[in-house]
């Protein structure tokens, strides 16, 4: 995933900056593979379903949207078509010249629209105006599409206009109408979205605009329901993920571009109203970017010193136990003879130059009839387990080293298994394990330090733990000054 592209408005008609289209001819006409990747848009965009259900992305949260719903899409948003299926109903798009042009000074009503729906483009509770709206966009379509006449435009613009004071209408009620016209939060939202890599305070922004903090925060909270520090950190995490999926460049230079003084005290404000390091949302949402060809050298640097290469010689006696390698994939490459790389549910058949791959956190081991030789390769990679409070493996581990020893206090320090649930099989295979490389369970360990070892040294004697690439020392401390 490079750079997201940005659409600009084109039409088969006269260019004067409308197109309205039936959902099923656009769906019929679009490159599929491109809508469902990210884009912007130079133009504002409006979906109408009358018919079917479909999952539109907008700013990485996703919308369904059914019949008689309405998504509303400001320009420049980043936004993607996921799931579409038997479609019926409208795209509107239109620019902001076709506005000026055509509506004049009602084109205030129509942008504020988009800008107070902004934090909530979904639409979903229209029905009393439903049919309505149907019958209006019908009429404005049939307008548009009609070949015999001269499309008047002043007549479709204020059609439009109609349409979308229909929708104001329908979910503001009177008094809510009233709020649309809260120009200093729409004043207060233009100016966050232009200044926000240098001011991150609502007195600041309260300043710009000549008024108090407190009415800054009173017209943000009457307008969204929220403060106007909580609306400054929203639009912050969301520049900063953007930037995470969209851009190549290091950490360092986001945080820069977005005025922190070090790339630390971003890390620390994305995690805080996150949960996840930039870094970790990166490799989770970013998998079209190439992490490895990145310029974050310092990283880059520290994989290829954690990198470990060895060559082991296999023989029909040698007896290679299953295990794993929590925190490594270990990649096996034939450099001589032949034999079978084994999983737990099947072999894999080595040859010269074929190579062998166990992704961390999988049983494996190796075996041969005659004689193998193969380079064995450990690269780290920290996976996630609780992919919906996307907490990773180490995480897991550096609770237990802080002396977590149960699905309650893992849930409590890291919030893994308080989602879904299905990550708690793994949790408790991760605390019913000490050393992965030795296959040593925490009982051995236990029972090792109650019988004497007080040492590290001395549980690895006695069990074989911390023997190997001794990742888990500083768990057996841990056990050996807690004896749990």
């Amino acid at each position: 995933m490079g750079k997201v592209e940005k659409i600009k408005f084109r039409n088969r008609k006269k260019n004067k900056g409308f197109e309205i289209i039936s959902l099923k001819s656009f769906f019929e006409s679009a490159n599929t593979s491109f809508i469902k990747k990210h884009f912007r848009t130079d133009f504002y965009n409006l979906i109408f379903v009358t018919e079917g259900k479909c999952i539109h992305e907008i700013d990485f949260l996703e919308y369904t949207i059914g019949p008689g719903e309405i998504l509303i899409i400001s320009k420049d948003r980043v936004h993607s078509y996921s799931e579409f299926h038997n479609l019926e109903g409208y795209l509107i798009m239109f620019t902001e010249g076709f506005l000026c042009e055509f509506l004049s000074n009602n084109t205030s009503e129509v942008k504020d629209l988009f800008k107070q729906s902004y934090l909530n483009p979904h639409v979903n509770f229209i029905d009393v105006h439903a049919s309505t709206l149907t019958k209006l966009l019908d009429i404005i379509h049939g307008m548009y599409t009609n070949t015999d006449s001269i499309i008047n435009y002043e007549v479709m613009a204020s059609a439009f206009r109609t349409f979308a004071l229909l929708i104001l209408n329908s979910i503001l009620g009177e008094e809510a109408s009233r709020q649309i016209k809260n120009e200093i939060f729409i004043q207060f939202t233009e100016l966050v979205e232009e200044y926000i890599h240098k001011e991150k305070t609502v007195e600041g922004y309260a300043n710009m605009m000549h008024v108090s903090k407190k009415t800054v925060n009173l017209m943000t909270r009457k307008a969204i329901d929220m403060s106007a520090k909580q609306y400054i950190i929203q639009q912050l995490i969301f520049k900063i993920k953007l930037k995470l999926c969209f851009e190549q460049k290091s950490i360092s230079e986001i945080a820069n571009e977005l005025g922190f003084t070090e790339s630390s005290n971003m890390t620390r404000f994305f995690k805080k109203y996150t949960g996840i390091s930039p870094r970790e949302f990166r490799s989770v949402n970013c998998k079209g970017n190439n992490n490895w060809t990145r310029s974050e050298s310092m990283d880059l640097n520290a994989i290829k010193e954690a990198i470990e290469t060895k060559v082991y010689h296999i023989t029909t006696d040698t007896k290679v136990p299953l295990h794993e390698h929590a925190t490594q994939d270990e990649v096996f490459y034939c450099i001589k003879g032949s034999g079978f790389g084994v999983l737990a549910d099947g072999e894999v058949e080595l040859k010269v130059g074929d190579v062998f791959i166990a992704p961390a956190g999988t049983m494996h081991s190796m075996r041969t009839d005659g004689d193998l030789y193969v380079t064995a390769v450990l690269i780290p990679v920290n996976r996630i387990i609780c992919h919906c409070k996307q907490v990773s493996y180490g995480d897991i581990r550096k609770a237990m080293v802080g002396g977590a020893r149960t699905i309650e206090e893992i849930q409590e320090i890291t919030g893994a298994g308080t989602g879904c649930g299905n990550c708690i099989k793994d949790i408790k295979k991760i605390l019913a394990l000490a050393c992965g490389c030795k296959m040593v369970s925490m009982e051995a360990v236990v029972d090792a330090v109650k019988d004497g070892a007080d040492t590290v040294e001395k549980v690895g004697e006695v069990t074989g733990a911390g023997t190997d690439c001794g990742k888990c020392k500083a768990l057996i401390q841990n056990i050996i000054d807690t004896k749990k």
